[in-house]
């Protein structure tokens, strides 16, 4: 969102309203390619170019006093914030609890419910629900886990809400009866 604002509020050059159309370019293909591809567990092809030209046009900036060489720098910050969140968003897709790491989890609810089973109480009735309600927690446990390990597929998924609330920022201020706000000292 800090890049969005420094983008739209810099000084009105056409090198940031280049800038701002290939930043929106970006933030398309995300909401529209990445997340949907990171849904079914694949690799994004558009969105990692689009952000190579989010790059190159902010290097091609040319500011002119201090003040626009300072928001080009705090520009760069937001930029290589966000790819440092990208990064961390395609790897946290990307990787999966292994197989080795699984099947000890699973062994080990097994003998959980096994050694419980042996346990002598006297009451059948409650012996049979104290297990079902342990393989039941245990269940929901893995449900957990298997959630965490996905977060971009199912109806939980993480969506690409505030790439959304970009566009929705960017309609609004098109509109033709927006109006622009100036801060008042």
């Amino acid at each position: 969102m800090g890049l969005y604002r420094d983008i739209k509020f810099y000084p009105d050059t056409i090198e940031a309203k280049q800038l701002m159309i290939v930043y929106l370019d970006f933030i398309y293909n995300v909401i529209d390619e990445e997340f949907p591809n990171m849904e079914q567990m694949k690799l994004s092809r558009k969105t990692p170019e689009s952000f190579n030209h989010v790059f190159y046009k902010m290097e091609h900036l040319n500011p002119k006093n201090q003040f626009q060489i300072q928001l080009v720098a705090e520009m760069f910050n937001h930029l290589n914030e966000l790819a440092t969140y990208r990064g961390l968003r395609e790897t946290s897709f990307i990787k999966e609890i292994p197989a080795s790491l699984w099947w000890p989890m699973i062994l080990g609810a097994i003998i959980t419910i096994i050694c419980s089973m042996l346990l002598d109480i006297e009451y059948a009735r409650m012996h049979v629900s104290l297990n079902a309600l342990l393989g039941i927690f245990i269940g929901m446990i893995f449900f957990i886990i298997l959630l965490l390990d996905h977060p971009y597929s199912g109806r939980l998924s993480i969506k690409p809400q505030a790439y959304k609330l970009i566009f929705t920022m960017e309609q609004w201020a098109n509109e033709p009866n927006s109006k622009t706000t100036t801060p008042v000292n």
